[in-house]
């Protein structure tokens, strides 16, 4: 099994994203458009296996997603 180097991976992290916008249309359409513009800073995000994982973390009762991808 080979290994690569971790120097090809960036992240990037899109929040703080407020969990009582969930519960709304209005709040999801919000919360949507930010996570979007983060995508968006991601260099290449829309080819394929640019995105190589995500993970929400809450701190202190608001959620942020990382995005890990390749650069």
């Amino acid at each position: 099994m080979g290994s690569a180097p971790l120097g090809a991976l960036a992240s990037k992290i899109i929040g703080p994203l407020d969990p009582s916008q969930f519960g709304t249309t209005t709040g999801k359409i919000a919360l949507e458009a930010v996570i979007d513009a983060g995508f968006d800073t991601v260099t290449n995000a829309d080819t394929a296996n640019v995105i190589a994982g995500t993970e929400v973390i809450n701190v202190l009762g608001n959620m942020y997603l990382l995005v890990i991808y390749k650069t």
